[in-house]
């Protein structure tokens, strides 16, 4: 009979003290553990400090963990000096894979207990799903207690047979834009894509991505909105006033002729309930962006915008971009979300207004083109700019194992509203997409063809 399930307190004291030593350490923990390993409630508060100052590019020490962690997790934990303590439970930092290693074999241990009671108490008929879920689950285990990490590999023959499996999944898997003439070039984002949508300022990005955010949230999908720049009720705005066909200036102004009022109501009545959250926070963190996406459990993440964030520290900018396009994209990969992402075009493009945007107008192009599986560029011509009714080009300048090409898009100027639905007689009524080429085999489609 099993008293006490497995644990070894001292291995998790000593990766946790090997942490506060080194930087490698600390990055070697942040990488090949979770919280969800650690036996003691008071090392997963520890590592979770850990963790967060790891991803924001922090020095990892006592004092720093001990802040981190806050008053309550760090009174629990017994104090500054407790967490000080940690250092002597290891002699070196070098020991930090053996003792890591010590603390998932006996997170698996208890796995497999938990789920061997699973097993063995599924005894009637409709117990029999739960049983092969645990059998499978233990499978799983065996193949990865060896050693950490090793649960990331994929054979070739593993490789195929999920590539087939997802055969029988057909396009729902896809989440499409909600924007017809861009949907007919990429089809739609599949798992753990990165879409940039870039401009210069006043382009329309924050109505792009807004628009992307609303139908896919009409559409039933989750959707998780950072905004550094304006708070949730002025981006709210563009809403009410695309839905009503009220000019947005009103809005804003509150100026607002007879009935108007009502036809914003009537107006915005349908969009009531749909699944879209505001992070309603000035320039958000890579921190933020994850820790709100899993608690809303959120299918896409709309960020609006690159510059408008709090970029991990470094020594030059290129570089901050460079560390957060990274982390976003890993973000989006291992949680399977869609990210849609804004950004600047440099300024550049401005000397010759209308020359149409290419991928190495991109503010640090090299770092964001490397990471990014669409990048569509909104442009405008010159004589357009200045109407109310007139057609914005959105370049698909990149897309990965998509065609590119450039979709047209009806924009009404007065209610920021994109799409077909544009008030008025001499609204353009379609969305035509100009001649679009699918990138050969093998190639990836990095630049525009036409």
């Amino acid at each position: 009979m099993i008293d006490l399930p497995p644990a070894n307190l001292d291995a998790e004291r000593a990766v946790l003290g090997a942490a506060l030593i080194t930087r490698e350490a600390a990055r070697w923990l942040a990488n090949n553990l979770e919280a969800r390993h650690f036996y003691a409630d008071r090392h997963r508060n520890v590592f979770k400090a850990i963790v967060s100052l790891v991803a924001d590019n922090e020095i990892v020490d006592f004092s720093s963990v001990s802040d981190r962690m806050g008053t309550v997790s760090l009174a629990d934990f017994g104090g500054r000096k407790a967490v000080m303590d940690l250092t002597s439970a290891v002699a070196t930092a070098d020991a930090v894979e053996y003792n890591g290693r010590e603390v998932l074999r006996n997170f698996y241990d208890r796995e497999m207990i938990n789920l061997s009671i699973i097993v063995a108490q599924s005894t009637r008929a409709q117990d029999a799903e739960a049983r092969d879920k645990a059998l499978e689950k233990m499978r799983e285990i065996s193949r990865s207690r060896d050693g950490v990490g090793s649960g990331h590999v994929v054979t070739f023959d593993q490789a195929i047979e999920a590539a087939i499996s997802e055969f029988d999944r057909g396009p729902g898997h896809l989440i499409p834009t909600g924007i017809e003439a861009i949907d007919r070039i990429i089809t739609g984002l599949d798992d753990g894509d990165l879409m940039v949508v870039a401009g210069r300022p006043g382009a329309g990005k924050t109505v792009t991505g807004l628009n992307m955010g609303v139908n896919m949230a009409a559409a039933g999908k989750r959707v998780a909105f950072f905004s550094g720049e304006m708070k949730a009720a002025q981006i709210i705005n563009r809403v009410l006033s695309a839905q009503s066909g009220v000019d947005h200036w009103r809005l804003r102004a509150r100026k607002f002729e007879a009935g108007q009022v009502r036809k914003i109501l009537d107006g915005v009545e349908p969009l009531r309930g749909i699944p879209l959250a505001f992070f309603d926070k000035s320039r958000p963190n890579l921190r933020d962006i994850a820790s709100f996406s899993d608690s809303y459990k959120a299918d896409v993440v709309i960020v609006d915008y690159l510059t408008q964030c709090d970029l991990p520290k470094a020594e030059a900018y290129r570089l901050r971009v460079a560390e957060f396009m990274t982390r976003l994209k890993a973000l989006g990969r291992d949680t399977n979300r869609r990210t849609i992402l804004m950004a600047q075009l440099n300024r550049l493009t401005d000397r010759e207004p209308d020359r149409r945007p290419v991928l190495s107008d991109l503010s640090e192009s090299g770092s964001i083109e490397q990471c990014v599986d669409f990048a569509l560029f909104i442009y405008q011509a010159q004589e357009e700019k200045n109407k109310e009714d007139s057609m914005a080009e959105f370049i698909i300048a990149k897309g990965r194992g998509t065609a590119v090409g450039v979709a047209e898009v009806a924009w009404h100027r007065p209610t920021m509203r994109l799409g077909n639905r544009v008030p008025g007689p001499s609204a353009a009524q379609t969305e035509p997409v100009r001649d679009f080429k699918l990138a050969s085999a093998g190639e990836e489609s990095d630049g525009l063809e036409f």
